[in-house]
């Protein structure tokens, strides 16, 4: 699997991630190219990885039988048509562009290719990424294999059968660091209010939400029950938790999320309209 050409078209954050992951895996270098306009991104991406790179699409589509799309979903109608005469037929498409349907990447190259859609998001950074995605009818299983093996570079890789579930992702992984550090961000503050100086408050707060996280993911326990094994009867967590449900916390993270959920799928409409 790692003697297929994999193309990268755009070199920012969230592609070094993908090729420092595939090459943590052990993918040859020679078998990475990336297009990047950029010329100090380009540097970079040399002296990081050893890899070829390219200031212009054409060159690496055409030599790709993977073709990473990690561009801005404003560019990406016009990159797709710029490249729809050079891309191969049976080439792999992998779009890690939020809110860009398979539909409309069809639509963009003229015919309907194997392509997988991503929802990524930035804990791809650091290889902890929860990847949200979904296939086309095209794509084979070794297509299915290929993905889960680029993917897995970023981090854990969750498969839908509905497209329409890549916004439900968007509006709970997708967004959800947002959600994690505005809550780490408000603690913090909280803490100083009560006397911690600013390095203790941020230690505090992210050792906190690292300890909850890991133990959530290593007990066997739900959420629901891990939450319970803290809130003593009469106790400090229980008269917060009991203020915040006063306060309409629950209410407010349902909204939030479906909000989310509900921008995902307007922005999904206006690549339908691209």
């Amino acid at each position: 699997m790692a003697s297929l050409k994999l193309g990268l078209i755009g070199g920012g954050n969230m592609a070094a991630a993908v090729i420092a992951g595939l090459q943590k895996a052990n993918w040859p270098a020679e078998q990475l190219q990336v297009a990047e306009p950029d010329s100090s991104r380009r540097d970079v991406l040399e002296k990081q990885f050893a890899i070829l790179t390219s200031a212009q699409n054409k060159p690496v589509a055409a030599w790709a039988e993977v073709l990473v799309f990690a561009v801005k979903p404003g560019v990406f109608p016009q990159v797709a048509r710029d490249l729809a005469d050079t891309v191969r037929d049976d080439c792999l498409i992998i779009s890690l562009a939020a809110g860009v349907r398979s539909g409309a990447i069809a639509r963009w190259f003229g015919r309907e290719m194997p392509t997988v859609r991503v929802m990524p998001n930035t804990p791809a950074l650091i290889n902890k990424a929860v990847c949200g995605v979904f296939a086309t009818p095209g794509v084979d299983a070794a297509g299915r294999d290929i993905t889960q093996t680029v993917l897995e570079s970023l981090g854990s890789v969750i498969w839908v059968e509905e497209e329409s579930l890549i916004d439900s992702i968007t509006g709970i992984s997708g967004s959800g660091p947002a959600y994690f550090f505005r809550l780490m961000e408000l603690l913090e503050q909280a803490a100083i209010e009560h006397g911690l100086t600013p390095d203790q408050a941020r230690q505090s707060v992210i050792d906190t939400a690292l300890g909850a996280a890991q133990l959530g993911g290593q007990s066997r326990l739900s959420l629901a029950q891990l939450r319970e094994q803290v809130t003593s009867p009469g106790g400090t967590t229980q008269a917060a938790l009991e203020k915040f449900a006063e306060l309409g916390f629950a209410q407010s993270v349902r909204e939030g999320v479906a909000a989310a959920v509900k921008r995902a799928q307007e922005l999904g409409d206006e690549s339908e309209k691209e």
